[in-house]
């Protein structure tokens, strides 16, 4: 899970997806498919939705018998890939008259904050049981 967050925030500083998506975007004009360019996106959204649905659905599987803690996690995860998701896809969604990017960042902020809750949680339960990381 760290590596993942860790990954999201060099993204966030290094903005790398607008480097892959010129990359795609030269690649569909070369090989001819830029006028599918919609379906294209649907089709891919709806894979990578899929993906975070089954994710999810197994981080509430392994949830339901875990401490809250990894509850809190799992929830905020499940946001992060909501929010991610959404913004994935903000050209279609905006095409077809729903929400924008611009109006999905509270959603960012509640899965980072519930992430963040899981971390103090853990923390805190180390720190009464005498672990320590040194």
């Amino acid at each position: 899970m760290s590596v993942v967050l860790l990954l999201f925030g060099v993204n966030k500083i290094a903005d790398l997806q607008t480097y892959l998506l010129k990359t795609l975007k030269l690649l569909a004009l070369e090989v001819g498919i830029r006028e599918y360019r919609l379906p294209l996106k649907v089709v891919f959204l709806a894979v990578v939705g899929a993906m975070a649905l089954l994710a999810l659905v197994a981080l509430g599987r392994w949830g339901r018998n875990s401490t809250p803690k990894s509850r809190w996690l799992a929830c905020g995860v499940g946001c992060l890939m909501c929010y991610y998701l959404l913004r994935a896809g903000g050209s279609v969604t905006r095409h077809m008259s729903l929400i924008g990017p611009e109006s999905i960042w509270p959603l960012e902020v509640l899965g980072i904050l519930l992430v963040l809750t899981a971390a103090t949680l853990h923390y805190g339960s180390l720190s009464r049981s005498g672990t320590s990381y040194g």
